[in-house]
């Protein structure tokens, strides 16, 4: 499989030489250089002609991108990421949404709903201290401004799933 990634008027061929159970691909530049870039396990490797391996670090200055000589504009790894979509980030966290949806239902019942607060203060372990137990005002109360804590934290949690 073959892709051409154009940047800033450039062409950039990767192939994909893949075999079962080994990942590769093969970056041609448009200067003529070949490099070939492995997958190790989910690592993109990089290695020039020759089978050295290719490390690029790079060095900014006041923003700008200084260049060593010789060095290539984007890093063949970076060139497979891009042409890819198995390589790009995936963003999101599903979980943290379904958590965050499950929290804000639960501290709206603890705000709203009475029958909701005694079933909480049923639940509660401290109850079996007591002979008869019932919430007292104070219990409803702090029960309405849990819910809201914890309605509010959820919009944070809602937030970490990005």
């Amino acid at each position: 499989m073959h892709r051409t990634l154009i940047i800033g008027e450039q062409s950039y061929a990767i192939a994909d030489k893949s075999v079962p159970y080994s990942t590769k691909f093969r970056v041609t530049y448009p200067n003529g250089h070949v490099y070939s870039v492995e997958d190790n396990n989910g690592m993109l490797l990089s290695y020039d002609d020759k089978g050295n391996i290719v490390m690029v670090i790079q060095t900014y200055v006041n923003g700008e991108r200084i260049k060593e000589e010789g060095e290539e504009d984007f890093p063949p790894s970076a060139l497979v990421s891009a042409a890819y979509s198995d390589y790009h980030v995936k963003r999101g966290m599903p979980g943290f949404l379904v958590l965050a949806l499950g929290l804000l239902i639960f501290g709206w019942c603890s705000f709203r709903y009475q029958a909701f607060q005694n079933l909480m203060f049923r639940l509660s372990p401290q109850r079996l201290m007591y002979e008869n137990p019932e919430p007292s005002d104070f219990y409803y109360f702090i029960s309405k401004v849990g819910g809201i804590v914890v309605m509010i934290g959820s919009i944070f949690v809602a937030f970490k799933a990005y």
